[in-house]
């Protein structure tokens, strides 16, 4: 499903992103969304939470003006995609971040957590995403890149199993002093009561 950009989700779509080695954000291809559900429901944390593909492949075609939907190219082909949120709570939600397991394990991840972090300070000072309690390989993989936990959502997606709200400050010196630059007392000006 193709989308808008990350800074206007129902806007003009952002032009790829090359990540280096032959990956590549771009907007999620139609034709690559039957597959990528399939794998998807085959692989943690889809699998031990009762995900179907069908269902999968339902959420990444359903119109959503507030998301926006990027695939991850891997020398042309789809090796994953993710799903942010732009305007939540003072920055994005990164609701979702799937990499196929030929993708894994060469530092794609990250460097997809990096891009998002910088496109993200236009948007605010937070980065937030969640994780399944049960997946520590995910939970490892934010926290490496910034994020900790800040609650705890019982039995929110499975009766046994929490969902973990994470959030990363991101690096707003830039942004803060243009704000503070803004909001300064113009000369003349009188202050308020």
């Amino acid at each position: 499903m193709t989308t808008g950009s990350l800074i206007d989700p129902a806007g003009a779509a952002d032009a790829p992103v090359d990540l280096g080695d032959g990956a590549v954000l771009a907007p999620l291809r139609d034709a690559d969304i039957p597959a990528l559900a399939a794998a998807m429901a085959a692989i943690e944390p889809w699998r031990s939470l009762g995900y179907r593909a069908g269902a999968l492949e339902r959420y990444w075609q359903r119109p959503d003006g507030g998301a926006a939907r990027l695939g991850v190219l891997l020398h042309g082909h789809c090796a994953g995609a993710l799903c942010v949120r732009p305007r939540w709570l003072r920055g994005p939600f990164l609701e979702l971040l799937c990499l196929l397991p030929t993708a894994q394990g060469e530092g794609r991840g990250g460097r997809i957590l990096n891009w998002l972090a910088t496109t993200a300070t236009a948007l605010g000072p937070n980065l937030w995403t969640s994780v399944d309690s049960g997946n520590g390989r995910a939970l490892a993989f934010y926290r490496r890149h910034g994020f900790a936990e800040v609650a705890r959502l019982p039995k929110l997606l499975a009766s046994d199993r929490d969902e973990l709200l994470l959030h990363r400050i991101l690096n707003t010196a830039t942004r803060c002093g243009t704000i503070a630059a803004e909001n300064a007392p113009r000369p003349g000006a009188r202050e308020p009561l």
